[in-house]
């Protein structure tokens, strides 16, 4: 391997470690952003912009929700504010799905410019999913947070709500399994070959899942 090899693959490293990062950023912000978003419009918060959010993501919140304006609105109301979050999640995922699914369905060329950006919206992707799947599918069985919330204002009971999480992580599976190969092939070299950055992806998403359900089990 040459230096300048080595350090092509050194930047691509650690290009791909920053657009990790920022994928989570681009899953917790949003989230926050919808719970915030949705008191606004419903009159119980004064500013739609999410106040509470930490740089280090982990306690993050929309900030102060008037809950007694929310309780008179009504239980539907409750629940479409605590599912706001998850919405904003899913949406995300399905937008930076389709991105990322782009080239495999048109078959298309990519450039290295065309790899990254492919790269870069199938880990917001897989984020953006790994935070509204861990919503809805363990804290389904153990509610905390959003979910508790939820679950208790639809009155529907836990089982609606995972089996449409199993239905949905179902989804997202299939729908990146090309472009998560095609990330990896784009990605690999003979020091890391694609097989190390499809366990790394899948890794990833499991990693980002595990976190959200630790803050919220540490923070409620």
């Amino acid at each position: 391997m040459t230096p300048s090899t080595a350090t092509a693959g050194l930047r691509a490293r650690a290009a791909v470690a920053f657009a990790a990062a920022a994928g989570v950023y681009a899953a917790v912000w949003p989230h926050e952003l919808g719970l915030a978003l949705a008191a606004f419009l419903l009159g119980c918060r004064e500013a739609w912009w999410p106040a509470a959010v930490t740089p280090w993501l982990a306690g993050s919140g929309p900030g102060r929700i008037d809950a007694a304006c929310l309780a008179s609105r009504g239980r539907l109301a409750v629940a479409a504010v605590a599912l706001a979050g998850i919405a904003m999640n899913l949406l995300l995922a399905a937008g930076a799905t389709a991105l990322a699914r782009q080239p495999h369905r048109t078959g298309m060329s990519l450039s290295p410019l065309g790899r990254t950006r492919q790269v870069f919206t199938l880990l917001i992707a897989l984020a953006n999913g790994a935070e509204a799947v861990s919503y809805l599918v363990p804290n389904a069985l153990w509610p905390r947070a959003d979910m508790a919330t939820a679950i208790a204002a639809a009155g529907a009971g836990r089982l609606p709500w995972l089996a449409a999480g199993l239905v949905l992580a179902g989804i997202f599976a299939w729908a990146l399994r090309a472009p998560l190969r095609e990330s990896a092939e784009s990605l690999a070299s003979p020091a890391l070959p694609a097989r190390f950055w499809r366990w790394g992806l899948v890794g990833y998403t499991l990693a980002v899942a595990a976190a959200a359900l630790i803050s919220r089990g540490v923070y409620g």
